[in-house]
């Protein structure tokens, strides 16, 4: 008999995670969750918690859950307790050192690929983060020349796991983009998913985004949140070669940012996602 609940039952089990996941995601989103911490940790499906309630597990499958549900409890995104997050069809490894994909870059990712011809294209991701848009076009277009760049030591080290493990050859360097300059080569497209979103628009934010993910990916200066897409068309435009810049964007933005486009010398087309958002943006010579 454990110390911790009243016995090692399934049922058991499943009501405590339940109710602490339930402390702060409503009763769909926290069955769900409890569902996909059984699925990751005993192989457990949704019918198996029902069928099999009365049964037990072993002292240590009880403390995955335990300790996962009381992560969770704190706010803690399910990603990072489970050490993975699913994007345009891989498995990424991902912790706080970066920030978790979001279905509407994989929305971006597919634009980019409807985009450009399946030619021998040199494609650099800035922000790279956990690699994941590098990835997904390297995956997509084996032949493409793909490099990621980061600010971030912790978060390309989670890229090279992330192209290791998938056995991915992507390039990854270290740049501060705001001072640096591009990797040399032939770049023809440069893509980012650059940080946009002012401080104060942080008390809005989920309180697992605000605790959790790294603020170097998510925040810019309240009085120039255009700070980086800025500065990435200066450094597309001294590169010959580049004839397509990707972004993904604010959606209060949008038209500003086509505006800066503009006043740099890139024709901008605007893309919504799939909630009808101006969220993605194309800017060609």
């Amino acid at each position: 008999m454990n110390h911790i609940l009243p016995n090692n039952k399934i049922s058991t089990l499943k009501e405590f995670a339940l109710q602490r996941i339930g402390e702060v995601y409503d009763a769909r989103e926290a069955r769900n969750v409890v569902n996909e911490l059984f699925r990751h940790y005993l192989n457990f499906s949704a019918a198996d918690l029902v069928v099999k309630a009365n049964d037990t597990v072993s002292e240590s499958q009880m403390l995955l859950i335990y300790k996962a549900a009381k992560r969770i409890a704190q706010h803690e995104p399910l990603q990072y307790v489970l050490g993975s997050a699913y994007f345009f069809g891989m498995d990424l490894h991902v912790n706080s050192s970066v920030l978790i994909p979001r279905p509407e870059t994989e929305e971006l990712v597919r634009w980019i690929l409807d985009e450009i011809k399946p030619n021998n294209h040199s494609v650099l991701d800035i922000g790279t983060g956990s690699g994941a848009i590098a990835l997904a076009l390297k995956k997509a277009q084996p032949n493409w020349n793909v490099c990621g760049v980061d600010v971030s030591k912790e978060a390309l080290q989670v890229a090279q796991r992330n192209s290791t493990e998938l056995q991915l050859e992507v390039a990854w360097k270290e740049v501060d983009i705001l001072v640096g300059n591009l990797p040399e080569a032939n770049w023809t497209c440069i893509v980012s998913n650059p940080p946009y979103i002012t401080v104060s628009e942080g008390n809005e934010m989920r309180t697992s985004v605000v605790q959790h993910e790294p603020h170097l990916a998510l925040f810019v200066p309240e009085n120039d949140p255009l700070i980086f897409y800025r500065r990435i068309l200066e450094l597309a435009n001294k590169c010959e070669t580049v004839k397509q810049v990707f972004f993904e964007i604010h959606e209060n933005y949008s038209s500003e940012t086509l505006t800066l486009g503009a006043s740099m010398g890139w024709k901008g087309e605007l893309k919504n996602d799939l909630q009808g958002k101006p969220r993605m943006l194309l800017f060609t010579k």
